[in-house]
């Protein structure tokens, strides 16, 4: 049971050290249809759909046949991936708010705000890299058969609807 707290956890702190449009590689909320009004890579990329998210083993370890050799594999990474981001949402901050302050300018200066723009999407994205790294480990402990009982529990989940509870 504490074992499943953490990795509980771990997986909201995860959820939470991602910035906002970033959310793609962690937990996702149902997303059958990307919004009307959202860019075409606002919705969930199609390669997520080939690793498996740690709440979704959380939630079906005991089916899957989780050990507890995976279970602490797993834990692990998910520690290691957690202390890599706090120090990049630490800088994402940081270039934020310098980003914010250039824009907040009655007249903004673009080459500068481009400049910034361009450090706080490389911190997104090695933010993103780090989720994925952290996915593709997890999936890496999972043998063949657990990870098809995994997607075979996945397809079988119903699905709740945007704006319906």
């Amino acid at each position: 049971m504490k074992l499943v707290l953490q990795l509980g956890l771990v997986t909201v702190f995860l959820w939470c050290a991602v910035p906002a449009g970033t959310q793609p590689m962690g937990p996702q909320l149902p997303m059958d249809a990307p919004p009307m009004d959202a860019p075409p890579m606002m919705h969930r990329p199609v390669f997520l759909e080939h690793v498996f998210r740690p709440e979704l083993i959380m939630r079906h370890q005991r089916e899957i046949g989780l050990t507890s050799a995976q279970q602490e594999a797993i834990t692990r990474a998910m520690g290691e991936t957690q202390q890599g981001l706090v120090d990049l949402r630490w800088k994402f901050e940081a270039e934020s708010q310098e980003l914010a302050k250039l824009l907040d300018a009655e007249s903004v200066n673009e080459g500068a705000a481009l400049a910034m723009a361009d450090k706080v999407m490389s911190i997104e994205q090695q933010i993103k890299k780090e989720h994925l790294r952290m996915l593709i480990r997890i999936k890496n402990k999972l043998n063949p058969e657990q990870q098809t009982k995994l997607r075979q529990l996945e397809e079988n989940r119903p699905r709740r609807r945007p704006g319906r509870e």
